[in-house]
């Protein structure tokens, strides 16, 4: 029998599977009993579930990142899924099929680096050509871009992630640049290329999506202005002033410091490669908010902390209406 995966949950339906713990808390009732509170996941997506009546010695039964088995039903909550938990047990790695838990990318890896190498080489200025193609030409860089993450929740957080926002947003940085003329070209693909390459050493993946010691301590906005910098140093001649431009493309992107930027983008091409990095994060996360929220009674999802307000349902019911 194959499994169900949390994708594929319907409300009300018995569940008696095999999930990672991403997160658990042991919490206490108003009446104060207990009761575990944990996150699932699969390589779906992931589940919150809850076993009422519980005990620490359950709860100590099984950690964060541990495989466990699962009985219970599906519930909506708030217009989410979750799991009413009745039973859970702690399974040894052997015992399941790791790929199963890992998320990732519906895209060709090797289709999407050969969209990224050809950008380069599109780029008439020769120093970013290099500095570009110094990172796609590395194969232990491209075998690290290739399993990124590009977030651990807010867009893009599954293995590969990070090569597909990127290549996407190549490709608005190409659509745009011939758009509005009066962009750099050169430097919009650089900056597209280049804005995220952080993340390889920000994020990883095993059991599941995590921040690194280096990645929390310095964060990838300065590190891949670190990584441009030190590539650079490595093509002879490379110019100063182009260096320093590109460089503030890369701690620019987030747009604003509220948001993690150390500078706000200063010229047309930094605002304009902030934008579509958003765009683009923007659009993932709306779109998987909206299929997430199960609640069919109401056109709108529940709140969305991460884009701060409730989302309309209706356009995307019409659609499958259709």
């Amino acid at each position: 029998m194959s499994r169900r995966y949390i994708s594929e949950l319907k409300e009300g339906e018995l569940v008696d599977e095999a999930f990672l713990v991403r997160s658990k808390e042991l919490r206490e009732t108003r009446s104060g009993s207990l009761f575990i509170k944990a996150e699932l996941a699969d390589r779906t997506g992931s589940i919150h579930g809850n076993m009422w009546e519980a005990s620490e010695q359950m709860f100590e039964s099984f950690q964060s990142n541990d495989f466990v088995k699962v009985r219970g039903r599906v519930e909506v909550y708030q217009g989410r899924q979750q799991l009413r938990i009745e039973a859970i047990r702690y399974l040894d790695e052997g015992a399941v099929d790791p790929r199963e838990f890992v998320p990732s990318s519906s895209e060709d890896a090797e289709e999407l680096l050969v969209r990224l190498r050809d950008a380069a080489r599109e780029i008439k200025e020769p120093y970013l050509t290099r500095l570009a193609l110094s990172f796609l030409e590395d194969e232990e860089f491209v075998e690290k871009l290739k399993r990124t993450p590009a977030a651990v929740s807010y867009h893009h957080p599954f293995l590969g992630g990070l090569l597909e926002h990127t290549s996407n947003v190549v490709k608005l940085a190409d659509f745009v640049s011939r758009e509005y003329p009066c962009l750099n070209r050169d430097l919009m693909l650089a900056g597209a290329i280049l804005h995220d390459i952080g993340k390889v050493e920000e994020l990883t993946i095993d059991r599941s999506l995590r921040y690194t010691d280096r990645g929390e301590l310095v964060g990838h906005v300065v590190l891949g202005a670190l990584m441009v910098e030190e590539r650079a140093s490595r093509i002879d001649g490379f110019p100063a002033e182009l260096l320093n431009v590109i460089e503030h493309v890369v701690v620019s992107h987030h747009g604003e410091r509220e948001f993690g930027s150390p500078k706000v983008p200063l010229f047309p091409e930094a605002i304009a490669l902030h934008l579509l990095d958003n765009l683009d994060a923007k659009i993932f996360g709306s779109t998987k908010a909206i299929e997430r929220d199960t609640d069919s009674s109401s056109s709108w999802t529940a709140w969305s902390s991460m884009l701060q307000r409730r989302l309309y349902k209706g356009l995307a019911e019409e659609a499958e209406g259709d």
